[in-house]
């Protein structure tokens, strides 16, 4: 999918509508969670939140007209472990199309593909389904 092809970016989101909307996000906050840390190994400052908002902006509100910045943070914050995961539930397919707009302005940014983060999201997920707790 070429960054900025609202066609292609509708078609995909649209693919991933129909998955379980919750497994979804769950992925999707381990890769961004995945990506910031290779890209901020030695923490995130105000200063990268800011500049990794603003970049996220600058790429994609021109082109995705339905794009919202206060859905924007609040991907970020899920990501991070700082957000009720009740409060995203009434606006999980935006979630889910804007969180897709965030990997991949992450995954720009970072020059690498999705491959590897998402294989590392899943392996992790299924390693945390296993564990029986006490």
């Amino acid at each position: 999918m070429q960054a900025g092809d609202l066609g292609e970016f509708s078609d995909a989101s649209a693919e991933l509508a129909v998955l379980d909307t919750e497994r979804v996000g769950i992925v999707q906050a381990a890769v961004i969670r995945a990506l910031l840390e290779e890209l901020h190994p030695t923490g995130l400052t105000g200063d990268h939140i800011r500049d990794v908002l603003e970049r996220c902006v600058r790429a994609s509100a021109g082109w995705y007209p339905e794009f919202d910045v206060n859905l924007l943070i609040a991907i970020y914050t899920g990501a991070l472990g700082m957000s009720d995961p009740a409060a995203a539930a009434s606006t999980a397919g935006m979630m889910s199309t804007h969180a897709s707009i965030v990997i991949a302005d992450l995954l720009t940014a970072a020059g690498t593909g999705s491959s590897r983060y998402l294989n590392a999201a899943i392996a992790e997920i299924e390693r945390g389904e296993t564990i029986e707790l006490p």
